[in-house]
């Protein structure tokens, strides 16, 4: 089983075997290598971010997040990473408990927001924009979708909610300016503004997909 994948220097890496081994991919010769790194714990997420002059791979593994700079030597970190992103050129992470951090050096980071939910909550971390157009920080959740206010290291709940799913969030991204949270066979579209707007864009909506697939 692969549960994340990631990309540095035009080379595909993935984490085999439940998450743990990291593999990466041949072009040439269409095969995976053998064992690169065996992570401290399944990863759960991957991020190529620049940080500096420096480009660095990191896979969250819950209990903290692993990275490297160029796929043969890698380094692990114990500060309790979910999930990750890139925002004002900072990596930011999540725990499974709702903690936010951020780092501008990686390996040194800085504890923000906590999330004002119970742990297991997190199910993406992404960035989007806000009412006014400008980039912030999201988090989805198995019950709605959060907004991060840097200013104040605080988040604030959203327009975006919806029943309790246990994958409720997971997956959620930006495409084209606009927010598109997946919940069950659901996708909404959080469109941000004065007022913000929610449609369903999902496979289960009429001219979807065949409810028998």
């Amino acid at each position: 089983t692969v549960t994340a994948i990631g990309e540095l220097a035009s080379v595909i890496y993935a984490a085999f075997g439940g998450g743990t081994t990291v593999r990466s991919y041949n072009n040439g010769t269409d095969a995976w290598s053998a064992n690169l790194k065996t992570l401290p714990a399944a990863a759960t997420d991957a991020l190529t971010v620049t940080l500096g002059t420096t480009v660095y791979l990191v896979f969250a593994t819950t209990g903290g997040y692993t990275h490297t700079t160029d796929g043969a030597a890698y380094t692990d970190d114990t500060q309790d990473t979910q999930y990750l992103t890139f925002w004002d050129d900072r990596l930011w992470g999540i725990s499974e408990a709702g903690q936010l951090w951020h780092a501008r050096a990686i390996g040194t980071e800085t504890l923000d927001a906590q999330l004002p939910l119970p742990s297991g909550s997190v199910t993406a971390l992404f960035t989007g924009p806000d009412v006014a157009g400008d980039e912030i920080i999201y988090v989805a959740t198995n019950v709605g979708l959060y907004a991060h206010d840097a200013a104040n290291s605080q988040f604030h709940k959203t327009g975006l909610v919806y029943p309790s799913h246990t994958s409720g969030g997971l997956g959620s991204t930006t495409w084209r300016g606009d927010i598109y949270v997946p919940v069950g066979q659901s996708v909404y579209r959080y469109i941000r503004g004065y007022p913000s707007v929610v449609t369903s864009v999902g496979p289960d909506s009429n001219g979807g997909m065949a409810s028998t697939y």
